[in-house]
């Protein structure tokens, strides 16, 4: 996470503690949620591609080895 999303996170935080959030900041605050929930849609959807790819991978080497048990 670089800098600036640190900034932004702890930013949100203290806007979320804030008695009366002026519209500005409540702008601020839907575009960095929605910013925020697509970056995590996002990783979602690329760490099931490396699960899925780090499951075919294995299921390969696992029918490696049997092959290799068949044929000793």
């Amino acid at each position: 996470m670089n800098l600036k999303s640190k900034l932004e996170d702890i930013t949100f935080s203290v806007i979320q503690h804030l008695p009366i959030v002026p519209s500005f900041l409540m702008n601020w605050a839907d575009d960095y949620l929605s910013r925020r929930i697509t970056e995590l849609e996002h990783e979602t959807v690329r760490q099931q591609w490396d699960k899925a790819s780090l499951e075919k991978t294995l299921s390969e080497i696992h029918e490696r080895q049997q092959d290799k048990e068949k044929h000793q």
